[in-house]
Order: C-alpha cells, then structure tokens, then sequence
C-alpha cells in the first residue's frame, strides 16, 4: 500500500496518521511485515534531501497536565548470534559547522534526571 500527498508549486500536501481520541486514546502503530525464513521488513522514517533545507524529525512523547509523560524507547532487539547497533549521530558539514550530539536530562522539583552512558 502506498500513500502519496500531491505536489504544489509552493508547497506538497500533507499527510497526518491519527487515532481516535478518548478517555484512553487510540494508538498508531508502524511495524514492517514478519520475515518466515529470512529477515522481516524495514522500517525507515525520514525527511529526503533538499537543495537549502531538509526538514526536521521530531520524536517525542505527549506532555501529561496531572501524571506522568510517556517513555521513548531506543534500541536493537536481543539477536541469538549478534544483537544490532544503535547508532546516534550527527551529519557532517562541508562548508560550516557540524550539528552537536546533545544529551540533557529533565529537571524535577524532588530528584533531577541522570544521564548514564
């Protein structure tokens, strides 16, 4: 299945994913299709090329008002013979300056966040 927004001389369509808003709401769920006697599918979420600015991808958890935001999780499944990277890095620039790796964690007014590496 393919979904495509149209082109515009000014500015390509757009396409939102969303699910259904209620007391608990709906999710959205990517996954690739289950390999039988190889690899399963990939799955890529990226901004293409362009000439002056290629878009932003943003990842990021809704903000709670009276509880606790969601998780992100990042990391490679446990594998029999090998388990996969994860790989975080900065793209390189040839005629400025490189973009920085930043890590930060969160503020608290009991306990402030650590960062373990």
């Amino acid at each position: 299945v393919q979904i495509f927004a149209g082109n515009g001389d000014a500015e390509g369509g757009c396409i939102e994913v969303r699910a259904g808003t209620g007391n608990l709401g709906g999710s959205v769920s990517l996954m690739s299709g289950t390999g039988l006697e190889e690899r399963s599918g990939k799955v890529s979420i990226s901004s293409p090329p362009s000439v002056k600015l290629s878009g932003d991808l943003s990842i990021m958890s809704g903000e709670s008002s009276e509880g606790t935001s969601g998780s992100i999780a990042l990391g490679s499944g446990d594998g029999a013979d090998n388990s996969g990277d994860v790989v975080i890095s900065s793209g390189d620039a040839s005629d400025g300056d490189a973009g920085e790796l930043l890590v930060n964690a969160g503020d608290g007014d009991s306990t402030g966040g650590s960062v373990s590496i």
